[in-house]
Order: C-alpha cells, then structure tokens, then sequence
C-alpha cells in the first residue's frame, strides 16, 4: 500500500470515528472497527498482509457483520485466488465501489470563474436539517447523532445555498495537512447546473487559505467523471458489501 493510499483512508477512517465504535483484534493482528450507527461501516486498519492472512481477516470482519452494516475493503486489502478472482465468505455481495482520490493543488489551479453559490457552515440547532438534506443526495438515512458526532470532532459540514435556498450539503475533514472531502451532493431539483463543480473549487479555495494543498476523497461511480475533470487522481478502489445470511 502506498503512502498516499495510506493517507487517504487514514482521513476516512479518522471521520468514521468520530461516531461510536467498537474495536477488535483479528487473528491476523489488525484492528477490526464497528459503527452501529451512520455510516453503518465495519472495516480494518489497513496493513501488509499475506493472501491467508487477507481471506482470514474478512472471515472475521464478515462474521462480526450484520445486514444492516456495510463492509469496506481497500482492493488491495481483499484476498485473491491465482486467476485473480477474489476470494470472499458466501454471505458477502458486492454493493457498490468507490474510487480513492488525490489532489495537489497549486494556486494558478483555480482558474475556474467564481462560485455561483455559497457554502453556509453549520452549527448544532442545524444538525437534523443538515442530516435529512445529505440524506435526500444520497438515497439514505442519516441520523442527526451523527452529525453532532462530526461537529465536535472537528470535521467542518455545509449547506450548499444556491439563490437562497439549500442546494445540497458538503463536509471537510482536516488531518495532518490533509483536508478530506466528502458528503458533497446536490438534491434531485439542483442537478444539471454545474452546483457539484462550483462546490468542489470553493472547497479547494478554503484549503488553500487555510496553507493545506492536499485533497482526499473517495468517490462515487456518478461523481468520479467530475474528480477527473478537476484534475483528481484515482489510488484505487474501496469495495463494499453487505452480508445476505444463508437461509
């Protein structure tokens, strides 16, 4: 694994976190992490790893797993027959993929004209509006815990205003010199106006103010085109599954 994959998911799993958690140890030595609570995530902390040693530790993380958590491995991380095909508990079904993604920025980058629109920060008495927006983007349930949870570790949320009104939602997540990126969308009667794009250049205009000229995100199958265009690289992919019990 390389150091900026490294960093990468060390900005996710710091934001991850940030919620409840349980820990465990695996056989193979790693960290298992369990949320029970918005994002629903269960993941390991990422390390060198024999292909035994991969196949054993999503044993565990599947068998600590519930239908209601969704199971997050970096490609690299997931054991692997010879011919290439991975190798995973019967129980697991891919759900969906994410691309990880980097960004240096410079500032003779943003050349762009400015933002159509403006980022709101919020605060606590905003968390439930904040938690059902994000929610609409994305086609999920978002606790307002959650959100509290994010406020007070220090991760930075937004409302998307566009004419006034609250377009869709964004969040950054500092560490290390690091600002992650992420919940930026756009609510079904916004999209098509380019308001996603004019997010993103305001957000890397704050990280510049603020001295910090790495991005991380990871990215969805419908965002990665618009990373791409805006200079983002891909380090690879983050699967994720859901357990289906055996009947």
């Amino acid at each position: 694994m390389t150091t900026e994959q490294q960093q990468n998911l060390y900005n996710l799993h710091q934001l991850w976190r940030m919620q409840p958690y349980q820990e465990f140890t695996t056989n193979p030595g790693a960290k298992i992490y369990k949320l029970e609570q918005w994002p629903r995530r269960i993941w390991c902390e990422p390390g060198s790893y024999s292909e035994a040693e991969k196949e054993q530790l999503v044993a565990e993380l599947s068998a600590k797993a519930s239908d209601s958590h969704i199971l997050s491995m970096p490609e690299m991380l997931l054991p692997k027959a010879g011919t290439g095909l991975l190798l995973l508990p019967s129980e697991l079904t891919p759900s969906f993929s994410q691309q990880m993604m980097v960004k240096t920025l410079s500032a003779s980058a943003l050349s762009d004209p400015a933002p159509r629109l403006t980022l709101e920060p919020i605060e606590h008495n905003h968390a439930q509006q904040w938690a059902n927006t994000t929610g609409a983007c994305f086609g999920y349930e978002v606790e307002s815990s959650s959100v509290q949870n994010l406020l007070l570790g220090g991760a930075c949320l937004y409302f998307i205003k566009y004419q006034g009104q609250v377009a869709g939602t964004a969040m950054t997540f500092i560490q290390e010199q690091q600002m992650g990126i992420h919940q930026v969308g756009v609510l079904d009667s916004y999209r098509g106006k380019g308001l996603a794009r004019d997010a993103m250049l305001l957000l890397e205009q704050y990280a510049l103010d603020a001295g910090i000229n790495t991005l991380q995100l990871q990215a969805s199958a419908m965002g990665e085109p618009l990373y791409q265009s805006l200079g983002y690289c891909s380090l690879g992919a983050i699967h994720n599954f859901i357990k289906i019990d055996a009947i």
